[in-house]
């Protein structure tokens, strides 16, 4: 007795139901796993990494609240901040970004603990802006001269951060990157202009536009 050879709608229909059945294929979560403690808060997610916070001792010995961010597939974090205060010594975190596996964010401190010892000249309050890569693990940072004009840090997926500091009229657009901090451009920028879209910064400037690539 001769074997007939199956037709192609009886081979696909038996595919069909081998896939059907359970085990026989596993769908990907929509989402890898979360990294975040339980007893954490939850501040920023995305599919690459996520920011969080928890409660406990600081660097200063102040009980504040401790920022963390890390990868969701490996589970490594990195600590990027911390928020404290006390009658002498505060410090916080603000602009927190997160872009992939980059976090930007500005971070305050202030010490008045000299009281009226203080030296001339002395600031108790400095600000930096700082940026983590998450996946090799090292940090750039540079100062934030003023006030930070347009009231929101600009991040970038190639990891360079913008920003508009200093003074309406003699305002300064910088930016951090693999080269470090530089100038993009200063004078009358207006604050509501400053844009980032992709990779690509505007900004207008005495009613002129102009556009870099933020990379």
């Amino acid at each position: 007795m001769s074997l007939r050879s199956r037709s192609p709608v009886a081979s696909m229909l038996t595919l069909l139901c081998a896939l059907a059945l359970p085990g026989a294929s596993q769908a990907k979560p929509r989402h890898p796993v979360s990294c975040v403690p339980r007893h954490a808060r939850l501040l920023l997610t995305d599919r690459q990494a996520q920011v969080y916070s928890v409660q406990g001792d600081t660097s200063q010995g102040i009980q504040g609240s401790i920022t963390y961010a890390c990868l969701r597939r490996s589970g490594r974090r990195m600590k990027i901040g911390e928020s404290y205060d006390d009658t002498e010594l505060s410090g916080a975190i603000t602009d927190l970004r997160l872009v992939g596996h980059i976090v930007g964010s500005v971070q305050h401190s202030t010490d008045i603990s000299c009281k009226d010892q203080c030296p001339p000249g002395y600031q108790p309050t400095s600000a930096v802006v700082q940026v983590d890569d998450l996946r090799r693990h090292v940090r750039g940072s540079a100062p934030l001269n003023g006030n930070l004009l347009s009231h929101d840090l600009l991040l970038a997926r190639s990891g360079t951060a913008a920003w508009l500091e200093g003074s309406s009229g003699n305002a300064r657009l910088q930016k951090l990157g693999g080269a470090g901090e530089q100038l993009i451009d200063q004078g009358n920028i207006d604050q509501a202009s400053v844009k980032l879209f992709g990779s690509t910064l505007s900004w207008t400037k005495d009613g002129q536009p102009h556009s870099t690539p933020l990379n």
